[in-house]
């Protein structure tokens, strides 16, 4: 796949006597951005590598200078052992402007021995490190400007990490008719460490139908010691039908609730109450 967009701006402003002098600018940007992927069949399961490189010139009268983007992954599944993974790598590859750099890295893992069942133990990890590991292109595009790409001496992009990891265990209640599923969340930073705990309660009806209420609390906690915790609970009930193949549009309905203490007792609370409803044809 091929990407490419490109644009010039020339502004002008008149003078005003004794207070602004006449200007004028011009920016012109450019650039190119390369995807390729290939699926490979390993059995019941699927490997597929990819690489992205993106390319951006920028002249005129702020940012200048070329640069290119480059990122590569490598995702797998295999559905009979119900594992899916992928690595992930991206960075400023090369840039004329000096003291220009970002990286990223990620890898996730997911385990689900029953993934067309709602009950039974699933389990995710998810590590990243330093800035989006996402592709060079998807990083090029979405960047309107260079801030934030400088380089600081005592700030290494590759310091900033964060380890996520998820558990549940659904399992049949109320006569085998609702499935009943415990949560543990984990969220770890140098900074921050956060934990979540919560409860979800599903039922899956005729007609493609499904009813779902879920409890959630988090607590998350400033490892520097500076602050105590803050604490968040959040409670949602909703309703989905989903019939894409029968001609009648699918909706979902669903209303939410949460309250959060904050660490700063000057702080009030905050609170609040949501309503969604969506239909598509």
């Amino acid at each position: 796949a091929v990407t490419s967009d490109g644009f010039v701006v020339r502004t002008s402003t008149g003078a005003v006597p004794g207070e602004l002098a006449r200007a004028e600018a011009q920016v012109s940007r450019l650039r190119l951005g390369l995807e390729g992927s290939y699926l490979l069949t390993l059995g019941e399961g699927w490997l597929e590598p990819s690489l992205e490189i993106g390319v951006r010139h920028d002249a005129g009268d702020a940012e200048t200078g070329f640069g290119a983007d480059i990122g590569a992954g490598l995702a797998w599944s295999d559905p009979s052992a119900g594992v899916d993974a992928d690595v992930r790598a991206r960075g400023l590859l090369t840039h004329e402007a000096s003291g220009l750099r970002e990286r990223g890295f990620a890898g996730s893992f997911a385990w689900d021995p029953n993934p067309s069942s709602e009950r039974g133990l699933s389990l995710s990890l998810r590590h990243t490190v330093g800035g989006p590991s996402t592709g060079g292109v998807n990083a090029l595009f979405g960047r309107r400007t260079l801030k934030g790409l400088a380089a600081n001496e005592d700030d290494d992009d590759l310091d900033r990490r964060r380890l996520e990891a998820d558990l549940g265990y659904g399992f049949a209640v109320m006569g085998e008719r609702y499935t009943a599923t415990p949560e543990l969340g984990l969220g770890l930073t140098g900074e921050e460490r956060e934990l979540r705990l919560g409860w979800r309660l599903a039922r899956a009806a005729s007609g493609g139908g499904a009813f779902e209420l879920d409890v959630e609390g988090r607590r998350l906690d400033r490892l520097d010691g500076g602050a105590g915790p803050d604490r968040e609970l959040g409670v949602g009930l909703g309703w989905r039908l989903d019939d894409p193949g029968g001609g009648n549009p699918a909706w979902e309905a669903r209303i939410e609730a949460r309250r959060r203490e904050p660490a700063n007792d000057d702080e009030a609370p905050d609170q609040g109450v949501g309503l969604r409803v969506r239909a598509r044809w």
